[in-house]
């Protein structure tokens, strides 16, 4: 009976002892990505799965940053001893390879079709494998490079869907190897914290960063996020401590001033190593985008937003469909109608979507729909789909439904005849202001999945438009360019994709467009946010154009 008791008091000791030790915190799933293959493609594809692993929450380390022995014990599977060395937790190995040909439409236009490869598996720490995996995928370009990055970005995002299928992106109560504990011919990766700066926007560059926002408050709420291998100790902006969450993010309101502001932002790890972030930001009191003599005001009480939205993605000629042009339009027609009552007292949406996108309809629209606006209204105007130009006349066409290369000049709709409408609307009414969004284009890519074929016509219209007052113009991509659509750009979760330029303008009316913080967005900083964000998802294949003449205006209330 005694040593039963005296048993029991020691598991109650050794209970109440491993009971006062600290939780493991939860850590972000950590993945080495080491690829063979051409140098510059496998570089190339572990930049671009980096990329998305990191939208979906995981750190991720490639070749770039690996020590010469340590990218040859990954590439032999060599998981044990190379994970070790950095705190990871997996280690993604494989090959990538892409082959390109040449193909003509038939309309003529050469076309560069790459085919991209790649195998690859995913070990433990311990070395056991967890996935392997064999994708491939093409995609279309007017040029070699065009084609083999545009099949590599589709690969990448496909992969990573992938990984997230199989591996969570936090890891709880879990803790790889202390970083440089093993040895071997690599070095340790912990050579400081790592700061991402989220908002304001200050990623873009690296040395010599300076953005100027619209002073409407005193303050700005700088967003981040740091990481490290070892734990973060602590964090300041200009030398105040800001307080960061378990996965390292922080949100720190800090004073603006009127001209230049200097912001420095330091992480400190566990290890008393520190890294510093510096840009700068210019306070000015009013848009960067606006003349100084202009006044952003607000529609007049009782404005109503007339908006007409079209969007084609199935077409009667087979080969012609988009998989995501009407779901762009739907998604945005559903965002604009949640602003009546706020910044406009009364919001009126036409929509035409695939097999009612014809030329009749569209014509139509413009005199029983818009033509009901009272002076002072709001037109807003979007058209997705595809774009051709006509090889006899030059003119530029927008591919209706029913529409094809052989009845073009009968079924599809010129942008003279949107430049038409738009002046006898101008005429009528005497709208306040016009916004169109255009993501459409020219011929070329007809045929080229994923792509919206894209040409001059933004210039074309933006000079047909321009004698006009309160004339607002964007259009997803510059002349010669291809507007981009995929399955990435994802909204929700449920959502089945976008063009990047839809994408990119939907996530700048729900908030990130929002660069001076203040209650509104305004057509200035929609335009500005789409311009600076579409080149970035695209990998700089595509860079919006936009035209302005007139004053800003608030466009989105957001509270």
């Amino acid at each position: 009976m005694k040593i039963r008791t005296i048993v029991c008091q020691v598991f109650l000791i050794f209970v109440f002892v491993f009971s006062l030790a600290p939780e493991e915190p939860s850590a972000e799933t950590k993945i080495l990505v080491v690829l063979s293959g051409d140098e510059e493609n496998a570089r190339t594809a572990e930049d671009l799965l980096a990329k998305y692993l990191f939208e979906k929450e995981y750190e991720v380390i490639t070749s770039a940053e690996l020590g010469a022995g340590d990218i040859q014990n990954a590439k032999q599977g060599k998981a044990r001893e190379v994970t070790a060395n950095y705190g990871a937790h997996f280690l993604l190995t494989g090959s990538v390879r892409s082959k390109v040909s040449s193909r003509e439409t038939s309309t003529g236009i050469k076309l560069e079709r790459a085919v991209t490869t790649l195998s690859y598996k995913i070990l433990d720490a311990s070395g056991r494998r967890v996935h392997r995996g064999n994708v491939q995928n093409d995609s279309a370009g007017r040029s070699p490079d065009e084609a083999v990055y545009g099949s590599f970005d589709y690969m990448a995002s496909d992969v990573a869907e992938k990984i997230a299928e199989k591996i969570p992106s936090v890891l709880s109560s879990s803790r790889p190897q202390e970083a440089g504990t093993a040895t071997g011919t690599g070095t340790v990766a912990s050579a400081g914290p790592q700061i991402h700066i989220t908002d304001p926007p200050v990623e873009e560059a690296t040395r010599g960063l300076t953005r100027t926002i619209q002073r409407n408050r005193d303050t700005i709420t700088i967003k981040g996020k740091v990481a490290d291998n070892t734990g973060i100790r602590s964090v300041t902006i200009n030398g105040a401590p800001v307080r960061i969450d378990t996965r390292g993010g922080f949100s720190h309101p800090i004073a603006l001033n009127l001209g230049q502001n200097n912001f420095s932002v330091a992480a400190v790890n566990n290890r008393g190593m520190t890294a510093t972030k510096d840009f700068t930001i210019i306070g000015t009191r009013g848009s960067s985008l606006t003349r100084s003599s202009d006044v952003i005001k607000p529609p007049r009480k009782g404005t109503t937003l007339w908006g007409l939205i079209i969007g084609v993605s199935q077409y009667q000629s087979p080969g012609m469909s988009l998989k995501y042009a009407d779901a762009d339009a739907k998604v945005l027609a559903q965002l604009l109608k949640t602003q009546q009552g706020k910044l406009f007292s009364e919001v009126r949406i036409k929509t035409l979507i695939n097999k009612d996108v014809i030329r009749e309809n569209i014509i139509k629209a413009f005199g029983s729909h818009l033509g009901m606006a009272a002076p002072g209204d709001v037109v807003f105007i979007f058209i997705a789909g595809h774009g051709i130009k006509h090889q006899q006349s030059g003119s530029y066409y927008f591919v209706t439904h029913d529409a094809n290369i052989e009845n073009l000049v009968s079924r599809g709709m010129r942008m003279s005849d949107f430049e038409e409408n738009v002046k006898i609307l101008s005429k009528n009414t005497n709208v306040g202001k016009l916004i169109m969004v255009i993501d459409s284009c020219h011929s070329g890519a007809m045929q080229m999945e994923g792509l919206r074929a894209v040409g001059s016509i933004q210039d074309d219209l933006a000079d047909a438009l321009q004698a006009a007052e309160g004339q607002f113009i964007l259009s997803a991509a510059k002349g010669g360019q291809a507007s981009i659509e995929a399955r990435r750009f994802r909204l929700n979760q449920g959502d089945s994709g976008h063009g990047a330029f839809t994408f990119a303008l939907i996530k700048g009316m729900r908030g990130e467009a929002n660069y001076d913080g203040d209650e509104y967005i305004s057509l200035t900083e929609l335009f500005q946010y789409v311009s600076k964000q579409v080149p970035r998802l695209t990998g700089g294949r595509q860079h919006p154009y936009s035209r302005i003449a007139g004053t800003d205006m608030p466009f989105i209330l957001l509270k």
